[in-house]
């Protein structure tokens, strides 16, 4: 038989299970009752992204891990995916992102005065808050995160499976989460409220006036350490700033620094209070690596490279800096440089123009000197242990979350096509391999009746033509992503229509659906024979292979 396109074939023996996963969230529309239970065979699955061996076979059952390896027995009752000798990795992880969260009201200059708006010396927020509005402690991106669906897709085309989230506005920030990228309301992405807490040396869109500097950012910073400590002490009133404040000093501490002096700067803070800062750094952390590496901190860093300059004269040249210059030389291989120190990081997208450059950059600091074994760390198993979340992320072990993307190579080979990303256990197709050919002959039942099916055109999507018996005209047909839905009036009988959906399997169609009288009911689509005046399935040229799957 032919390859049906993967997002199909993984389907067709997974709706045994007809009651959905217990949720506190009401479903909207019809549930999906699949219970996810699939064992993938034949790949090369990269469990541990700390190491190099590969194994064959990995089950999955309600977005879990069920077992990873090589002598693993098929389950009864599971799906199972041929990956035809294909690459699985860890899905990515991000812990510097705003994804989901709501933009701030205004942005601030350089120096920490705020653009546009009326200012106050003291802030006008109704409590018993602090009297400075770019201390925003008591925020948490937890109480805000709004999953969005369309960055969600291009963070997944990058290969993104989770990312620490937080709303980048003000000196202290408040707390990150860390949320899954999937496409189920915020109660199924929400993994970890409190991740750390954030901080910068930006007032961002507070209103009140100070700090309006650098140095103003600096003082106002020492001095809330210096002020959460006596109201820990002394408590002389109610200041639920400084609360807040205090209930977060026990998470990782992430510090926005712009340049590595803003590192030193942030870090002499770190010394005279006892702290230790992970830092989001800007990219040029190889400036000053005895330095840095003295600090004893896990750095962030970005891989927003400068893009060359316009030197086409002698002109152009002389407006450009040789400090400039050797940094869009010398960028690129920033975490090389830290690698080569022993100074601990992960990567991040933020600061990219397009999420769609993130692996481009990823893999042009491999080409700059960044190993492959520590790329891979510094965006799966190591951003998992700095938020708290390597029990559920970062490699492929039993119990852990199902997120992992199927690739026909290296992530760090620029041929290499992500195919499916999934996420908690469900699959989100970034390249579709081929479209399925669905013409045929097919014997239809729906509940306790029986039909001829005919499809004719069926790799086009919603052009294709379906006749029940001898019904072609109101018989309403859909494809998308291995999900298939059917609509029509019995030729038999016009009291009402079956309004089916279901999914598209090796050998046909099954799924659930209502009939004339609004009743649930199974039904099924079993392949017969081939439309006549088009060629067997199995004489048909096999297309080239671009990453199809087969239920097999």
């Amino acid at each position: 038989m032919r390859n049906w396109l993967f997002a199909g074939a993984v389907g067709l023996l997974a709706l045994a299970q007809r009651l959905p996963a217990q949720t506190t969230f009401p479903v909207q529309g019809i549930p999906d009752p699949r219970s996810g239970h699939y064992i993938f065979i034949n790949g090369k699955i990269l469990a541990d992204p700390s190491g190099t061996a590969t194994v064959s076979r990995m089950v999955i059952r309600d977005g879990r891990i069920e077992a990873v390896g090589d002598e693993i027995p098929v389950p009864a009752g599971a799906v199972t995916v041929d990956l035809q000798g294909r690459h699985v990795y860890p899905a990515f992880i991000d812990l510097y992102s705003d994804y989901g969260m709501p933009r701030p009201s205004g942005q601030a200059e350089s120096g920490g005065r705020r653009r546009g708006g009326e200012e106050s010396w003291v802030s006008e927020r109704p409590g018993a808050w602090g009297w400075n509005e770019a201390l925003r402690s008591d925020h948490r991106a937890a109480d805000h995160f709004q999953p969005d669906d369309k960055s969600a897709e291009a963070l997944r085309k990058a290969g993104l499976g989770a990312v620490a989230t937080h709303t980048m506005d003000g000196i202290s920030r408040g707390t990150s989460a860390v949320v899954t990228l999937g496409a189920e309301h915020a109660q199924k992405e929400l993994l970890r409220s409190d991740a750390a807490h954030h901080l910068s040396f930006r007032k961002g869109s507070s209103r009140t006036s100070f700090p309006g500097s650098l140095m103003g950012c600096v003082a106002l910073l020492r001095q809330t350490y210096l002020d959460g400590r006596w109201y820990a002490q002394n408590r002389p009133e109610t200041n639920l700033s400084l609360e807040a404040w205090n209930a977060v000093q026990a998470l990782p501490q992430v510090f926005d620094a712009r340049d590595w002096q803003e590192v030193l700067r942030a870090q002499a803070i770190a010394g005279e209070f006892g702290l230790r800062y992970i830092y989001k750094g800007a990219g040029d952390e190889y400036r000053r690596v005895d330095a840095l590496k003295a600090t004893g901190s896990t750095f962030i860093l970005p891989l927003n490279f400068p893009e060359p300059f316009q030197v086409d004269g002698p002109y152009d040249a002389q407006q450009v800096a040789l400090q400039d210059m050797k940094h869009w030389e010398w960028a690129p291989a920033n975490a090389a440089v830290l690698e080569r120190a022993g100074i601990p990081f992960v990567l991040t997208a933020h600061g990219l123009k397009k999420t769609e450059q993130f692996l481009p950059a990823l893999r042009k600091a491999v080409e700059h000197g960044l190993s492959r074994k520590a790329a891979l760390e510094a965006i799966t198993i190591g951003p998992a242990r700095l938020a708290g979340v390597e029990q559920e992320l970062g490699s492929l072990a039993k119990g852990k979350r199902a997120n992992f993307l199927i690739a026909s190579g290296s992530p760090f080979d620029a041929e290499t096509v992500f195919y499916e990303n999934w996420i908690n256990g469900k699959p989100h197709v970034l390249q579709s391999a081929q479209e399925p050919d669905l013409d045929g002959k097919y014997d239809l039942s729906a509940g306790t009746r029986r039909w001829n099916l005919e499809v004719r055109g069926g790799a086009r999507r919603n052009e294709f033509e379906v006749l029940v018996d001898t019904l072609r005209s109101g018989v309403k047909a859909s494809w998308d992503q291995g999900r298939i839905h059917l609509t029509f009036r019995s030729p038999d009988d016009s009291t009402g229509q079956y309004m089916l959906s279901g999914i598209i399997g090796k050998e046909g169609w099954a799924g659930r659906g209502t009939g004339p009288d609004g009743l649930w009911l199974d039904w099924k689509a079993t392949y017969r024979d081939t439309v006549q005046g088009r060629p067997d399935r199995e004489r048909r040229s096999k297309p080239a292979d671009t990453g199809s799957f087969s239920a097999i």
